[in-house]
């Protein structure tokens, strides 16, 4: 799915005057919807122009009566340097999709049943869009998290040093390994030598 997505929306870029790229996405999420099926994918898009992060929602509807199928693409885009910072901005926009009804129905009232479904499906792809938007941020944030808790940890390797907790308290400060070595002796019951891996964001990294 991620290489029929990349093809349809090169084929939108040129007919919209814009210039194509490699599309490189995975599926997030998958499921039926009453127009068919909807794939929502994250990834990255790139051209000579530079390299994006892409966040999409592509609905393949139930063939029609002469066998063909409708494609619908909902895309939200920002270049990786900004892709983090803007995320409040991409998130208001994958929830800003609307479709006002009464002005569809008056334009094509011999298809408003099919229009109002449609309509309903964008709602619903703007949803689904944003959930896993945030989930794909939550992934990214809990990433660098974990790089900088690993960095933490061998810088203290290096320096040798040690983050000290205090059981009682909860408390943790950190110490050269002599000194940790030494209090911890003095009161195991106490204090712990704390283990990189539960260094605690904001305190000890």
């Amino acid at each position: 799915m991620g290489e029929a997505f990349g093809y349809l929306y090169n084929q939108f870029r040129q007919k919209h005057g814009m210039v194509p790229g490699q599309v490189q996405v995975s599926v997030a999420k998958q499921g039926p919807t009453d127009m068919g099926q909807e794939f929502i994918l994250a990834g990255t898009f790139k051209n000579q122009r530079g390299s994006q992060r892409i966040i999409a929602a592509l609905t393949v509807g139930n063939p029609g009566r002469f066998g063909t199928r409708m494609a619908i693409i909902t895309a939200v885009t920002a270049p990786d340097q900004l892709f983090a910072g803007e995320r409040a901005t991409l998130l208001a926009m994958t929830n800003s999709l609307n479709q006002d009804s009464g002005v569809i129905g008056g334009e094509a009232r011999d298809e408003s049943g099919r229009i109002i479904q449609y309509g309903e499906a964008v709602r619903g792809r703007a949803k689904a869009s944003s959930d896993a938007f945030q989930d794909y941020m939550n992934s990214i944030d809990t990433m660098h998290d974990n790089v900088d808790k690993h960095s933490a940890a061998f810088s203290d390797f290096l320096l040798d040093q040690s983050v000290v907790g205090n059981t009682d308290t909860g408390a943790h400060k950190r110490f050269y390994n002599d000194e940790a070595n030494l209090l911890v002796g003095s009161n195991p019951d106490k204090f712990q030598i704390v283990p990189g891996s539960q260094y605690i964001k904001n305190q000890d990294y």
